[in-house]
């Protein structure tokens, strides 16, 4: 099992697109063949899904306003087309 924290931050940073709370780490476990996972922003609370495929994760995240994708390194991802692109 892959376990990703995102560090909480201070109060009053940020945007409301941030993954990090200022209230609590986010911790994301990663199951044996899990490689990304759709996350919603911690302003819209602590909902994430993970996904063992590329195909699964945009399918997802297009399903999930407000979302975004990483994976298990914490690379985030933008959706261009039908597939992820690292930013």
């Amino acid at each position: 099992m892959k376990i990703l924290t995102i560090n909480s931050k201070m109060s009053g940073t940020g945007t409301i697109h941030d993954l990090a709370s200022d209230q609590y780490d986010r911790v994301i476990k990663f199951k044996k063949g899990e490689k990304f996972c759709v996350i919603l922003p911690a302003y819209f609370g602590d909902w994430s899904t993970n996904c063992r495929s590329e195909e699964a994760a945009v399918k997802k995240a297009m399903q999930t306003e407000h979302s975004q994708v990483i994976d298990t390194e914490g690379h985030r991802y933008a959706i261009c087309n039908d597939y992820l692109e690292r930013i």
